[in-house]
């Protein structure tokens, strides 16, 4: 084991030698990182800021306030639809039963009924 090459080598592990210009790159480095840099707003710079929230921040607000006026006015939509439909089907209705009501076996049928006597030239035929 004398004659290991390990034992040959003394090796250091704690301080190794850097190159200079590395050296040179990590103390220009650490200066800059010590340093705070912190740069100052003007004034006009601070109220552009300030009027750019402020601008968004109503932005948002009227894009809030426009989708609840368009959810309104699309249920107030929907509810006149409703009663359209509702009116269009009562007239439906209506018109089916002017027809039943005016068919001529049901204007003879009401004639034997009451013992009436059917003239045509006296029945008057409901039109649109």
């Amino acid at each position: 084991m004398a004659d290991s090459p390990l034992k040959k080598h003394n090796y250091d592990y704690g301080y190794t030698k850097k190159p200079t210009n590395f050296k040179m790159e990590s103390e220009n480095q650490q200066n800059y990182s010590n340093k705070k840099d912190v740069v100052k707003h003007t004034a006009s710079e601070k109220i552009m800021l300030l009027g750019l929230g402020a601008t968004g921040f109503v932005a948002m607000i009227a894009l809030v306030f426009t989708s609840v006026l368009s959810t309104q006015s699309q249920q107030n939509l929907q509810s006149i639809n409703a009663s359209i439909t509702q009116t269009q089907n009562k007239n439906i209705d209506l018109q089916q039963d002017i027809g039943e009501l005016t068919n001529n076996q049901k204007l003879a049928d009401i004639t034997q009924q009451n013992h009436l006597q059917l003239i045509e030239g006296n029945i008057r035929n409901i039109q649109k």
